[in-house]
This record gives structure tokens, sequence and C-alpha cells, in this order.
């Protein structure tokens, strides 16, 4: 696998990072499964062989998913599996005794990182919910001396050498996940900044991309946004408009996206072949939720002096998931001004025929 982020497109450095983490995570639980069970299996210890023949079948499961591409899949049988693996080991195997201290829950701190690490992409409350439930498990063991008590109990003489290689293990794989993060938000604020300077220096360009009608006649034009990198040419909007919403960037972005289109359409208007075109401008979730967002639409289509008809917002489906209500009550506004409305990749997320009824709109895009 090629691990040279810098060289990574854009928009995929923090894909690269998670599959690289999930790649790591799996080698550790094929290494250990492989160690440790052929270990116990010199012990004659056959549960303990079945446990870590478990943690090599994740492990492996999780390389394989990798490399198809079904990180989140593989994300949450990693997480999910070593969790229980972990709490199961804890509660009836990793008994503390006055020989060998409890270790098996300290990868639990490595697992609430790792988790929240691999899971930035989900709703907040998998996010953060996850690793703290896995925090909360781990304060539980760490500070009672809980467990289930069977006829099964791993000898102390192993067990001191387990705990000194669980801690060892432990510290180097929290180590590596902070390492991993820290250079994650290092090139993420590079980005960042590589954004900043883009929009100082005009780096941004819009490409306008024709709607015909059936009989192709050109009706007017959807804008599309491109980043005229330095160094890399022409970036395309998959690569930098994530880490533009992550970063914050996209409510500038967006505000010079919809001057732009504004301007090209007081162009367009005083030629009579493209007086009557309309142009498509795509706007974020992040833009919409602004306080000043219809004040700022209708100062740009002021200022500009253009036909508030020939302007058409899209939004998507992820805008409507927060707070709709605002949504709706600012498209109202908007429409009323002249301003279009048109629904863009419909029946990817949040789709429902309910809340179409509710909405100003004059176009929907089916994905």
């Amino acid at each position: 696998m090629d691990n040279d982020f810098s060289t990574a497109p854009l928009g995929s450095l923090h894909i690269r990072r998670v599959r690289f983490a999930l790649y790591v995570g799996g080698g550790v639980l094929v290494f250990m499964g492989l160690s440790w069970g052929l270990f116990f299996a010199t012990q004659h210890l056959w549960p303990m062989v079945g446990i870590d023949s478990l943690l090599l079948a994740v492990g492996l499961a999780t390389f394989v998913l990798t490399k198809l591409n079904f990180t989140r899949s593989a994300s949450f049988l990693l997480l999910i599996s070593l969790f229980f693996m972990l709490c199961g080991m804890s509660i009836f195997l990793d008994i503390p005794s006055a020989a060998s201290p409890r270790s098996q829950h300290n990868f639990l701190l490595f697992l609430a990182l790792y988790a929240h690490f691999l899971l930035q992409g989900e709703r907040k409350w998998i996010k953060y919910g996850i690793p703290l439930v896995y925090l909360a498990a781990f304060l539980v063991f760490a500070s009672t001396p809980a467990a289930i008590v069977t006829s099964y109990v791993v000898p102390d003489v192993i067990r001191v050498g387990g705990t000194w290689f669980n801690n060892f293990a432990a510290i180097v794989m929290l180590c590596l996940m902070l390492y991993i993060m820290q250079t994650d938000l290092s090139k993420r604020n590079q980005v960042g900044r590589d954004i900043s300077v883009a929009l100082l220096d005009h780096q941004f360009m819009l490409y306008y991309q024709a709607v015909v009608d059936h009989h192709g006649v050109v009706l007017g034009a959807e804008a599309l946004t491109r980043w005229n990198h330095p160094l890399r040419g022409l970036v395309s909007p998959s690569e930098f408009i994530p880490l533009a919403e992550q970063t914050g960037l996209i409510v500038p972005l967006g505000r010079w996206v919809l001057n732009t289109a504004c301007q090209q359409l007081h162009v367009w208007a005083n030629n009579p072949l493209t007086a009557s075109f309309t142009l498509a401008v795509n706007v974020s979730a992040q833009q919409v939720h602004e306080v000043d967002f219809v004040s700022h639409v209708l100062s740009t289509i002021k200022r500009t002096g253009i036909n508030p008809s020939n302007l058409k917002i899209e939004i998507t489906e992820s805008t409507l998931i927060h707070d709709m209500e605002d949504v709706i009550a600012k498209m109202t506004v908007l429409k009323s001004a002249g301003v279009g409305f048109s629904l863009d990749d419909f029946g990817t997320g949040f789709s429902s025929l309910n809340y179409l009824k509710r909405l100003p709109l004059d176009q929907i895009k089916i994905d």
C-alpha cells in the first residue's frame, strides 16, 4: 500500500489514513492472534486459543473489507468485535489478583481514540457516543475488580508476563494512533491554509455546464467550481469540497461562487442570445444555515443588477436534516423575490415525499 500521503489527492487524504489505520489495526490483530494462539496452544489452554483464533479472523476480515474499499464495514466490524472481546476477557479471564493486575482493559483507551478517528464521517451521536462507551467501560474495569469467576483460570505465571506485554502493546498502539491523528490534523490544517490562499489569489474558477431541453435547445447552465492549483493543476470539487466543509471555508467559497455566478448572469443579460439563460448554483448546508444567508443572496442580486428569476439555487437533502423549518422559511423569502430552487441528488439520503410538498421547489434532480 502506498503510504505517501503528501502526494494523494486532497479529498482522499483522510480516507487514505483511515485505510492505513484499518490495515494497521487488522495487522495487529493478525499478529497478536497468531502469536498468542501459538503460545497458548503450547500450554494447552484451548479456550484462549479459540479467542485468539477469533482475533485472527477479525483481523483478516478487516484486511479483506478494507482492500475491497468497504472501509465503513471494516471499521464497525473491528470496533464492535474488539469491544466485546476486550470486555469479555476482562470479565471472565483477566481477573485481577495479588500477583497480576488486570491489563486487557487498557486497550479500551486506544480503542476509544481509534474509534473517534475512524468514525469522523458518522453522525455526532455515533462519532462521540461509541468512544464514550469505550471510555466508560475502561473506567469500570480500571476502578473496580468487577469480574465473573469461573472454573477456568489462566495461571498467574502466564498472566504476569501477559500483563507486561499487554501494557506495552497498548502504549505502542496508543502512540501510533496519536501520530496518525496528528498527521491527519496537520494535513487538514495545511489544506485549509491552501484553500484560504486560493480564495485570496483567485485560484478558484467557475465552469458552466450547459442545460438543454429535450430538443437540445440551451436553456442555461450549471456553475461548476474548479480549483486551479498552482502545483496540482485543476482540482475537482470532489477533492476539495469535503475539506472546505470540514474547515468551515465552504461558506466564503460558496459566497465567492454565488457572486461570480451573478456577475456572469449580468454579462449574459446584455446579450439577446443569452439574456433568458438561467444559472444554477450549488449551495452547501453550512451556507444555507448562516444567519445572513437570505440577506447575502438578496444583496448580491441587487449589487450585480441581475434578474433574480435567472438565478437557481441548488440544495441537497442533507441541508434539510437540521432545522427544516428554518430552511423552508429562508427558501420562501427568496422564492418570493423571484429566485428559483432545485433539489439535487434526490433519493440519496433524507428522502421523503412529504417534505417535498412543503418546499418551494422548481426542480428535482433524481440521483
